[in-house]
């Protein structure tokens, strides 16, 4: 399944795999992309805010997300082009 395909103007969350994998690609606003897998639940990766996301997950995984904010509909940039514009 993959989910994401999204960035936040502000929110930074902290994503940990308690059960199964995640394959997580982080893009920055400066074009930096950084690919992780968690497959354990003794590690986790911070997103920081204005980090577009994509995230591939197992059929059995269970994921905890660390948010700074609570859900926040206009946080949201889901149009990548969105995205992009915010660098320049």
């Amino acid at each position: 399944v993959e989910r994401g395909g999204h960035s936040h103007f502000e929110l930074q969350q902290i994503l940990i795999a308690v059960a199964g994998t995640i394959y997580l690609k982080i893009e920055t606003l400066t074009g930096e992309i950084f690919e992780f897998t968690l497959d354990s639940p003794n590690k986790g990766v911070y997103i920081p805010k204005g980090s577009w996301r994509t995230m591939k997950y197992t059929h059995n995984c269970v994921q905890m997300c660390i948010a700074s904010n609570e859900y926040d509909e206009s946080d949201y940039i889901r149009d990548y082009k969105d995205f992009k514009n915010l660098s320049s």
